[in-house]
């Protein structure tokens, strides 16, 4: 099983003020790095899975060779959370992580960037674009950011990632000692609302005594992210459908993936399920969870 992690109250080092969760960093006593900690929220009175999700997401890009932040499962008092590492290279100071709201504001005109939701202009061609203009001049760099970017699109699409927006990618920067500034990829972060987090447990085994309707490819296919297709949509394209979209448009940076998905193979995909503590996940959210991978695995690799 993995390993749940509990946190003393004099661990906290302060609030995290970016994102909708209430979080905080902490300082554990075994790691020179400190690692946020974010509570799992609360749907209908019931604590989401947001610390398991968070967490088989992270298994499961490992598994995939896709760069991304490190994870726990964890509890501060009674509550479920999880706990991500700081990238290691923003231990050098004169490194800093540069999300993609600000990368799309310096490159696209009148992009809002505190304008998180139905964020039309959030689209994979202007975050491509602007991606391309923060590493130019640098070929080597610009292949890796657009192959990784790949990655994050085929990840999302296996686990139905629907918060992909302009805050959850992101390039380091660093200033070098003659002012001159390069930028590369950083690694995936913020995965928490994926595989049916959200869903309550009286939900799911209703829907496992259905027989009238496949409910998870209707799950699958009503999902909606948070990069658009089009500047004048309503709204985020469907994480597989995107990865559909940019396998035909950009191949180059889709296919790799899709061969090292078909390599590594179902069992391997879903097998992170079995390692989450019962106490953590419900069976019927393992249930529902396990399906779901196996339903966006056929499509990826189909």
């Amino acid at each position: 099983m993995f390993t749940v992690i509990d946190i003393e109250a004099d661990w906290a080092l302060d609030d995290e003020p970016m994102g909708s969760k209430d979080k905080f960093w902490v300082d554990r006593p075994d790691d020179s790095l400190p690692w946020l900690f974010k509570f799992s929220r609360v749907n209908d009175g019931e604590e989401t899975g947001e610390h398991w999700s968070e967490k088989l997401a992270a298994e499961i890009a490992q598994r995939l060779g896709i760069q991304h932040a490190p994870v726990e499962l964890a509890r501060f008092g009674d509550s479920w959370g999880s706990l991500s590492r700081m990238f290691e290279t923003l231990a050098d100071e004169a490194v800093e992580l540069v999300h993609g709201n600000e990368l799309l504001a310096g490159e696209i005109p009148a992009y809002d960037p505190e304008r998180r939701y139905k964020q039309n202009q959030h689209t994979l061609e202007n975050i491509l674009h602007a991606v391309q203009h923060g590493i130019q001049g640098n070929e080597s760099r610009l292949a890796e950011a657009y192959h990784q970017i790949g990655g994050y699109l085929v990840l999302d699409a296996l686990i139905l990632n629907t918060d992909r927006h302009h805050e959850n990618w992101a390039l380091f920067r660093r200033t070098k000692g003659d002012n001159s500034i390069e930028h590369w990829i950083a690694p995936s972060f913020d995965h928490a609302s994926s595989l049916g987090r959200e869903l309550t447990r009286s939900m799911l085994i209703d829907w496992q005594n259905d027989t009238t309707i496949d409910r998870v490819a209707w799950y699958a296919k009503r999902g909606r992210g948070g990069v658009f297709r089009n500047t004048g949509d309503r709204r985020g394209a469907n994480p597989l459908q995107l990865a559909e979209l940019a396998q035909r448009t950009w191949p180059q940076f889709i296919d790799p993936w899709l061969k090292r998905l078909r390599d590594v193979g179902r069992e391997a995909i879903t097998a992170p399920l079995e390692r989450v503590p019962p106490d953590c996940m419900t069976e019927a959210h393992r249930w529902f969870a396990r399906n779901l991978l196996e339903h966006t695995y056929s499509r990826l690799v189909r």
